[in-house]
């Protein structure tokens, strides 16, 4: 054999040693590769859960419902009945004074009520005249005066959505003293108005009864906005609550001579940014005579605070879709020279010609 063979041979051998020992390595590493790979965790040892017994809660003395703005203010049918002999009556701490056949009366109010009643009495001690005052009122205007007397009781609520838990904390009676001719004659002791709210022409009107007791002469008629939709301002008979100078809404915005009618329903003057005459918000006041409100009745300033003296607590709204006896009354537009002012407003200034 050549020797140049016998070499080549000898590195062909040698090769094929190599390559199988790589070999058997190679399959040697992945059979302990396969072993080796990383196992499922153990599970970390459970402790066993223990039940816990539920704490008891102790059950808690049940309280009043918590009355709204902030207290609870009763209907006219809610009001307690009294008997003057037993009232603890302090006198003759009401001023007033009578003219152009008003009686206009002037108190001082109680930092501890929440509301007062100001009942109107003829000289045989019967109602006539009542109304529901939140406390911070401190004046009225009563037309049509008798003989008589004025009865206020000053109430604090006591949490519950009724009157028959509420205190008394004093009555005031003060008799009327002025000339005759100041007096009217007594007069049926029916409620003296009715009104009649008329959505399709944006217009309320009040009646006073006939010589038959209907409610018929017409006295007033004013024009209003009412809801936004159908059912804001709802259709019905209601009657006349309780009264205050100005109500602030939620926008921190105020209305002035609220009347509510029925649970957060009221009439009410124009809105205005502040308790201030000269604020108006024009939107509001051009916005009546159409569906511009969230249900209430809202209406000029004028209309607002005849409304708010002359019809007493108990008065009857009737809402109605459209009466015969209501017929469309126009808004006066607002005065270019006070432009923030309610047009109607009898306080309003008067432009120099």
């Amino acid at each position: 054999m050549k020797p140049w063979l016998s070499v080549i041979i000898k590195i062909f051998i040698v090769i094929l040693v190599v390559a199988a020992v790589i070999t058997i390595i190679t399959i040697n590493d992945n059979a302990e590769n396969k072993s080796a790979s990383e196992p499922s965790p153990t599970p970390a040892a459970v402790t066993p859960t223990v039940a816990k017994t539920p704490e008891t809660t102790p059950t808690p003395t049940p309280t009043p419902e918590v009355t709204p703005e902030p207290a609870y203010i009763p209907e006219p049918d809610e009001l307690l009945p009294f008997e003057l002999a037993e009232l603890p009556i302090l006198s003759g701490t009401i001023g007033y004074k009578v003219e152009y056949g008003s009686l206009i009366a002037n108190w001082e109010p109680s930092s501890e009520a929440d509301y007062c009643v100001l009942y109107a009495l003829d000289a045989n001690d019967v109602v006539y005249h009542k109304d529901i005052l939140w406390a911070d009122i401190d004046s009225w205007s009563i037309s049509g005066i008798r003989h008589g007397s004025l009865l206020l009781l000053f109430y604090k609520d006591m949490g519950e959505k009724s009157a028959e838990d509420d205190e008394l904390l004093k009555a005031i009676l003060q008799p009327i003293v002025a000339d005759d001719s100041m007096f009217t004659a007594n007069e049926t002791l029916q409620n003296k108005y009715y009104i009649i709210v008329d959505k399709e022409d944006y217009t309320f009107a009040i009646f006073t009864y006939d010589e038959n007791g209907e409610y018929t002469k017409l006295v007033k008629a004013f024009p209003c906005a009412v809801g936004r939709s159908a059912r804001m301002t709802a259709l019905g008979s209601f009657k006349i609550s309780s009264k205050g100078a100005w109500k602030r809404w939620n926008s921190g915005q105020f209305s002035p001579y609220y009347t509510k009618y029925t649970a957060g329903v009221y009439i009410h003057g124009p809105i205005f940014s502040k308790k201030s005459f000269d604020s108006l918000q024009q939107r509001s006041y051009n916005a009546i005579g159409s569906s511009a409100t969230s249900g209430c009745i809202r209406t000029t300033v004028e209309a607002a605070m005849w409304i708010y003296y002359e019809c007493p607590a108990g008065t009857v709204i009737e809402v109605v879709e459209s009466s015969d006896m209501v017929d469309h009354v126009e808004k006066i537009p607002i005065d270019e020279n006070y432009p923030r002012w309610d047009p109607t407003d009898v306080n309003k200034p008067v432009a120099d010609n």
